[in-house]
């Protein structure tokens, strides 16, 4: 017998074992191939049981842990554990968890930022699946290279012969990733690393040793000019920039103080000067005037102050009299046709309020002559923004609209404390126009 093919139909299936079963029971050896499921006239050669079908699946035995472990089967078998939702597989000798020893070559996460965050003891996964929707709904599933860190790396797997030279740059470590633990231990206190050139070696501080010493002095006498910032010569200066000892300076000082005698001082009428200037005879100056004068006194000789004339302050009556701030304080401007100022001459300042704070005239769509504006926006058809330089407490709007295409009604919309917008209409619809804006602040 070479080979039965079964349909899906369960009658034919059963009427098929049958015959099996028979036809096993009359000879010693039966050579069979059997499909089951769809298409049975195609049955590859290769094949002992094939299955195919597109609604039906193959269940394999579900056991428990303790149904599985009392099963001793041929190498190979294959079961379905319920208590840890994986396939097992029988090598012989034991029952391998197919996830678990997949989980001994590499760990895989679809967290994007993988297992640390729920458990700091976990390994991280060293294979990242990222999820991507398709466009028909289904899932597609990307395997990329994640983080090996030191938890996936079992200690002293890495050592120097493992790392190519040049692979780990101070770009590649981790922040603190390297601490004292990782570096050499040295052979005694004051050990040090030094590069010798071509490699790191440790070097002791006591076997490092700076020959050269010097002090200031060896340094100026070397170059004191510092940039030609001379340093030189602080004892005994004698050139223009040679630097100088306080002792020094207060020597000049003293030997160079002025004592009042380079001064010459001459008597004149009413005024008498004794003395020669010195320290033990200083100049004294004695007047004889006996006459003491105020300002009214100066004022009665003279008050012109060069033609300049300080008089009748009290009570001012010609125009080049002085004036109180009392009289000032009482000048008063009457309202008459134009300005009426009493008395006539006198200047002052008038403040006018104006209450229209901006103006301007919309042409063709843009903004023409005006004052008060900071921006202009034509947003669309017939519809226009206008915004204010200053915010006033509060303002209105006049409008007008200058077209010659027919009648159009103007209109303000959305005012807020600084902007307001204007629409313009045809009936019912926006439509452009000329129009002129005035805003009055109150």
């Amino acid at each position: 017998m070479d080979y039965v093919s079964e349909s899906s139909n369960t009658n034919t299936v059963k009427t098929y074992i049958s015959y099996l079963v028979i036809a096993l029971l009359m000879t010693h050896t039966l050579t069979a191939q059997v499909k089951i499921g769809d298409n049975p006239q195609n049955l590859n050669n290769s094949s002992v049981l094939e299955l195919e079908s597109t609604s039906r699946v193959l269940v394999i035995t579900r056991v428990n842990d303790l149904q599985m472990n009392a099963i001793s089967p041929l190498r190979g078998a294959l079961v379905y554990n319920t208590d840890h939702d994986c396939l097992h597989y029988y090598t012989g000798t034991e029952w391998v968890n197919i996830c678990e020893e997949l989980d001994n070559s590499f760990t895989v996460s679809t967290r994007a930022d993988h297992m640390r965050p729920i458990n700091p003891n976990a390994l991280d996964n060293t294979v990242v699946i990222t999820e991507t929707p398709n466009p028909d709904g289904s899932i597609n599933y990307n395997f990329e290279v994640g983080i090996i860190n030191g938890a996936n790396i079992a200690p002293s797997a890495v050592n120097g012969d493992k790392i190519q030279n040049g692979s780990v740059g101070s770009q590649d470590l981790a922040p603190r990733s390297v601490g004292l633990s990782h570096l050499q231990d040295g052979g005694a206190n004051g050990d040090l690393f030094q590069w010798n050139g071509s490699a790191w070696t440790l070097i002791n501080e006591a076997d490092i040793s700076i020959t050269e010493s010097q002090d200031l002095a060896d340094v100026i006498a070397v170059d004191p000019s510092a940039g030609n910032q001379q340093i030189k010569d602080l004892q005994n200066p004698t050139a223009a920039q040679d630097a100088a000892t306080k002792a020094y300076v207060d020597t000049e000082i003293t030997n160079n103080a002025a004592n009042g005698s380079e001064t010459i001082l001459n008597n004149g009428t009413d005024i008498n000067i004794t003395g020669n200037g010195t320290a033990a005879t200083p100049y004294v100056i004695n007047s004889t005037f006996t006459e003491a004068q105020n300002l009214a006194d100066v004022i009665a000789i003279d008050p012109s102050a060069g033609n300049s004339a300080i008089t009748d302050v009290l009570d001012p009556t010609d125009p080049q009299d002085a004036a109180t701030k009392a009289y000032v304080d009482g000048i008063t401007v009457t309202e008459g046709e134009g300005i009426t100022v009493t008395p006539s001459g006198q200047e002052f300042n008038v403040t006018v309020t104006n209450p229209v704070i901006a103006m301007g005239k919309i042409i063709s769509g843009a903004l023409g002559t005006n004052f008060g504006i900071n921006n202009f926006a034509n947003n669309t058809g017939g519809s226009y923004e206008i915004i204010l330089s200053t915010t006033p407490s509060d303002f209105i709007v006049q409008l007008t609209t200058s077209s010659n295409l027919g009648a159009r009604s103007i209109q303000v919309t959305n005012q807020t404390a600084n902007s307001f917008e204007v629409q313009i209409y045809e009936g019912t619809s926006l439509s452009d126009s000329d129009w002129h804006f005035t805003v009055i602040a109150f």
